[in-house]
């Protein structure tokens, strides 16, 4: 058990895991159901057939930038492909 402060800075922190806490008494990690919302980004090139994951969205100027990860090859089957890419989009 860890007895000095955790030094965090001005950084927000998001509580999912007991790094932060002593003891869970009184608290309960609730996490939010996913809503069906409009579509972000289609798999619409070879390199994306597999899967798109991991994205990662921030706002520049009057742009939006995604990094995201994207796995080649057939979803229903092994792994055949060991391409896998870390791709930015905008718009």
């Amino acid at each position: 058990m860890q007895t000095e402060p955790i030094e965090v800075g001005q950084d927000r922190q998001l509580f999912i895991d007991d790094l932060f806490f002593e003891k869970q008494d009184g608290v309960e990690l609730v996490m939010h159901r996913p809503k069906l919302g409009e579509v972000m980004f289609r798999r619409d090139r070879p390199w994306e057939e597999r899967s798109l994951d991991t994205p990662c969205i921030v706002k520049d100027g009057g742009l939006y930038r995604m990094w995201y990860r994207a796995d080649q090859g057939s979803r229903t089957v092994p792994r055949e492909s060991k391409f896998v890419a870390v791709l930015r989009g905008e718009s």
